[in-house]
């Protein structure tokens, strides 16, 4: 009321101004503050913007027991990849994966799952000599809490943690990928295949705004 109280009183001086001098009519109509509104409006738009896509560029924390649930009652197939496409870098784009060649794993199948939230999760199994080993890995942030009180892995270069023994599990953070790695073989063996993947470091501010403005934008396409 108060507003529209001010806006009457404001055509009310502007219409008892017509019959003054120009300087007084515009000191009566007051200043147009419009251009100044829409300056500061833009600005405001644009730091909500950049703060909603970091937020969801912001990656999840992801406990260290997310490899236990990506069975088929908890999630659904997106996408399979034969060991071909897992030696395919377009294929394998968005994980980290070893070199196949200098390190003389073998690729056996891959799956990428969607959970029930939404979130996508690389299922993979590969040949270490004779173990079979699964690598489940999922785009997030390997929660410290959840990790503080276990055991180091001897992994060089990464803060690999040890999730039990038998059978033998280790996870760890690499770039914005959480990897999980299982087998029933010697904890020396999950280790070593560790070690030849890749390290990334964690994505910073702008990669953030990036991939947060990638789900928004999925967000409101549907994809």
């Amino acid at each position: 009321m108060r507003f529209a109280q001010q806006l009457l009183d404001r055509d009310r001086m502007a219409s008892i101004a017509k019959g003054e001098s120009k300087h007084r009519a515009r000191a009566a109509s007051g200043r147009n503050r419009r251009p100044a509104t829409l300056g500061v409006a833009i600005v405001l738009v644009a730091t909500a913007g950049t703060g909603a896509a970091y937020y969801a560029g912001n990656p999840e924390d992801i406990p260290v027991e997310f490899a236990a649930s990506s069975s088929e009652g908890a999630s659904s197939s997106v996408a399979s990849m034969n060991p071909e496409n897992m030696r395919s870098e377009d294929d394998m784009s968005a994980w980290v994966h070893p070199d196949w060649q200098d390190s003389g794993l073998v690729p056996i199948e891959a799956r990428v799952m969607r959970r029930d939230n939404g979130a996508h999760v690389l299922v993979a199994s590969l040949y270490a000599g004779l173990d079979p080993v699964v690598v489940t890995e999922q785009h997030g942030d390997l929660a410290p809490q959840r990790v503080a009180d276990l055991p180091r892995a001897d992994v060089q270069g990464v803060d690999a943690y040890i999730v039990r023994l038998e059978p033998a599990q280790i996870v760890w953070q690499t770039g914005d990928i959480v990897v999980s790695m299982t087998c029933d073989c010697a904890m020396v063996t999950l280790e070593t295949v560790a070690g030849t993947f890749p390290t990334n470091t964690e994505p910073g501010f702008f990669d953030r705004i990036a991939n947060g403005l990638g789900e928004l934008a999925g967000t409101l396409t549907g994809n």
